[in-house]
Parts: structure tokens; C-alpha cells; sequence
């Protein structure tokens, strides 16, 4: 989002970042969940401790 930022290129993003809900809700199957590495990264972008 940084880089967004840096280029002028945000248009939208409060919206989104506001839009996130408070939990992650993933599939009950293993093989169907998202990544770990994938889950770190959403947090992370949430402001979320990861």
C-alpha cells in the first residue's frame, strides 16, 4: 500500500482498508485454506500483529 501511496496511486484505498472485517473466515477443508504466508501478509496489511 506504501508504494500506492508513493505514485499517487491510493484512490480508494481507505475505503478498503476499512471495508476488512475483524476475522478471517477460511474454509474448514486444508486443501481448500488459503497459505499461511498468504494469511501473514493480509494481516500485515490490516495493521494486524502478525
Amino acid at each position: 500500500m506504501k508504494k500506492f501511496r508513493e505514485i499517487e496511486m491510493e484512490g480508494g484505498m481507505d475505503k478498503f482498508m476499512n471495508d476488512f472485517r475483524p476475522i478471517i473466515i477460511v474454509p474448514a477443508a486444508v486443501k481448500d485454506k488459503p497459505h499461511l504466508k498468504f494469511i501473514k501478509e493480509a494481516n500485515k496489511l490490516r495493521g494486524w500483529k502478525v
